[in-house]
C-alpha cells in the first residue's frame, strides 16, 4: 500500500491473514514516488535496495501493468482503513494536562482559524517544538 504523508509517497508493506491485516513499519520510497508521480525515469544504478526482499517487492510492482491494477473495493478500503488506525493508535498513549480556561479558549479560536481540532493543534504544536521544529523567541524589546 502506498500512501502520501507530508506529500511524498510512502510505503506501507503488508500481509493478510484471513480477516486480520498486519501493518509493517512505514518508509519514504523514491522508487514510488517516480513511479507513481512519473517525474523520470530512474535508472537501476541510482538507486541501493536494502536487501532482496526490498528489489524483488519493487520489481514486482513495476512490472505490473498499471491498466492490471484495479479499484480497492469499498469493503476493503473500509478495512484497510480500520487497521491503519488501529495501527496508529496502537503507537500513541493519552496524555492529560490542567490549563487555564483562558488558554484553552485561545488554543481552541486558533484551531478553528487553522481548521483544525484544538486537541490535533496541540499536538502538532508539542510535536514541532520537541523535534526542534519550533523553536522559543524573545519578542521582547531589545
Amino acid at each position: 500500500m502506498v500512501v502520501r504523508i507530508n506529500d511524498y509517497p510512502h510505503c506501507v508493506p503488508f500481509s493478510i491473514d484471513g480477516e486480520t491485516i498486519d501493518l509493517k513499519t512505514v518508509y519514504p520510497s523514491r522508487r514510488f514516488r517516480y513511479l507513481i508521480e512519473g517525474e523520470r525515469e530512474m535508472a537501476d544504478n541510482e538507486f541501493e535496495y536494502i536487501d532482496d526482499k526490498e528489489k524483488e517487492l519493487i520489481e514486482s510492482i513495476e512490472a505490473t501493468p498499471v491498466e492490471d491494477l484495479k479499484p480497492a473495493s469499498p469493503d476493503y478500503k473500509k478495512k484497510m482503513h480500520r487497521a491503519a488506525l488501529e495501527h496508529v493508535r496502537s503507537q500513541q498513549t493519552k496524555m492529560n494536562i490542567r490549563i487555564s480556561r483562558t488558554d484553552l479558549e485561545k488554543i481552541k479560536e486558533r484551531a478553528a482559524r487553522e481548521g483544525l481540532k484544538y486537541q490535533s493543534l496541540v499536538k502538532s504544536v508539542l510535536h514541532k517544538y520537541i523535534t526542534g521544529q519550533l523553536t522559543e523567541s524573545d519578542k521582547r524589546a531589545g
